[in-house]
């Protein structure tokens, strides 16, 4: 909000007070230094480790975000005859593993 008030809108506004004047002009200094102070801090929290020279572990732990889409399933498509070794029922040589 813009608080541009000239000097006659402000002495008209008081209506003569000096207190509510000053008041009136302290109050909108504050406004106005709150405002750039809270400029600021939004645009050091919009900063990570690729929108400045900030290293990547000062990021905090915040996961970056997925910029990929999601694709389709993996693997062969439903009904797919799948290719398998049977097993022999006459094997050629047994090999024994002993701990």
């Amino acid at each position: 909000m813009d608080f541009n008030l000239s000097e006659e809108q402000l002495q008209k506004l008081c209506k003569g007070d000096p207190e509510i004047y000053a008041l009136i002009k302290a109050l909108l200094h504050r406004i106005d230094v709150l405002e750039r102070e809270n400029k600021e801090l939004r645009r050091q929290l919009g900063q990570n480790s690729n929108t400045s020279s900030k290293p990547p572990s000062s990021d905090g732990y915040r996961k970056p975000t997925n910029l990929r889409t999601p694709g389709g399933k993996k693997g062969a498509p439903k009904g797919h005859k799948g290719n398998t070794l049977p097993f022999s029922a006459t094997p050629d040589h047994f090999i024994d593993h002993v701990p």
